[in-house]
């Protein structure tokens, strides 16, 4: 599957800068949103433990090492687990995701950022994942993931 979001604002190493910013992960993008908008689901939370590791072998490449958890009304949901390792190669340009779902196959996403005029980027996603995982579930990853995005541009604009 793949998805182009429309191109952002900023400069290109931000994606990479915003990742490494891991005391705004909670904060900002601990509310579950209905997927592809920006209204929040009431009670409907997901906590996120994330660990930032620098590659030993390879400096251009950091990892994120995030634990998800979802929460409804305060109540932990750990049938909804998610591990997922985030790479960033090079100044975020291109982006690695795999996230394994509790007692499910991967979900693999590559993100690209392509400099397409000052100060902005196009980013494109490629999403990859075994068809027995049912679809409404890949699509609720992915808006997931989609929806960070405004948040983070809403920080960058001074609008939260």
């Amino acid at each position: 599957m793949f998805i182009g979001m429309p191109a952002g604002a900023g400069h290109i190493s931000e994606t990479g800068e915003n990742a490494a910013d891991t005391a705004h992960v909670q904060p900002l993008h601990g509310q579950i949103r209905l997927p592809w908008t920006r209204v929040p689901l009431p009670g409907a939370q997901v906590v996120q433990t994330l660990e930032r590791k620098l590659d030993p072998v390879q400096p251009c490449l950091m990892h994120f090492d995030d634990e998800l958890v979802q929460r409804m009304f305060a109540r932990r949901m750990d049938r909804a687990k998610a591990q997922t390792r985030i790479s960033f190669f090079g100044p975020a340009s291109l982006l690695l995701l795999r996230c394994t779902l509790s007692g499910r196959d991967e979900i693999v996403m590559y993100q690209t950022l392509l400099l397409v005029g000052r100060p902005e980027h196009q980013i494109d996603c490629w999403w990859f994942t075994d068809q027995a995982l049912p679809r409404w579930l890949v699509w609720y990853v992915i808006a997931n993931w989609s929806n960070q995005l405004p948040a983070d541009l809403d920080v960058r604009r001074g609008k939260l």
